[in-house]
């Protein structure tokens, strides 16, 4: 196929190996969670397509987001995901870490509740600094969307800020998150 520019085998080609989502690091290289020989992480692509890191996380992966190189962890990678703790099929707690540019986790940003069940599936840049994260909560009587706020402190960790529940909107849960081009638009989180 003409159209191929670069083509590089990842993983062992006997087990699993998927990249299920990708985003651009400085224009040359990807960050991407996923799977690799059937184990979950994220990692660097460079822009040859080459391997560069991978780092194994136990959990399901959602998505990723690539910092710029003006914040306090450069070109660092924000990832998203949830872990299913009780093994029924169903997530109970939410996750967002802070990697560096070379693969290192910095920090991780927890979200769980002792009354309900609580997970992340996507996020969104707000500003260089500022994520919007969505996902869900249940109760064995109601799932409702879960919208919060992740903050990259200038001394390179994640912060929590608000969260809410969308109690409006039951039965649903949110799975992605796109942000408007012309902007902000509404109130505050």
């Amino acid at each position: 196929n003409a159209r191929i520019q670069v083509q590089t085998t990842l993983g062992d080609p006997v087990k699993g190996t998927a990249i299920v989502r990708m985003a651009v690091v400085d224009g040359s290289s990807y960050y991407f969670c996923g799977l690799r020989d059937n184990q979950n992480g994220v990692g660097r692509l460079g822009s040859s397509g080459a391997l560069q890191w991978f780092t194994l996380l136990p959990y399901t992966l959602r998505q990723v987001v690539a910092l710029p190189p003006s914040v306090s962890v450069p070109s660092g990678l924000v990832a998203v995901g949830k872990h299913d703790s009780d093994n029924d099929g169903l997530s109970e707690i939410g996750y967002a870490w802070l990697f560096t540019a070379s693969g290192s986790l910095v920090s991780t940003v927890l979200f769980s509740s002792d009354s309900s069940d609580v997970w992340v599936n996507g996020i969104a840049a707000v500003s260089d600094t500022v994520f919007v994260l969505v996902g869900g909560e249940r109760t064995p009587t109601r799932e409702n969307p879960l919208v919060a706020i992740v903050t990259l402190t200038a001394g390179g960790q994640l912060a929590k800020g608000p969260q809410v529940v969308l109690a409006g909107l039951s039965n649903s849960f949110f799975v992605n998150v796109a942000l408007s081009p012309a902007g902000p638009s509404g109130g505050e989180l």
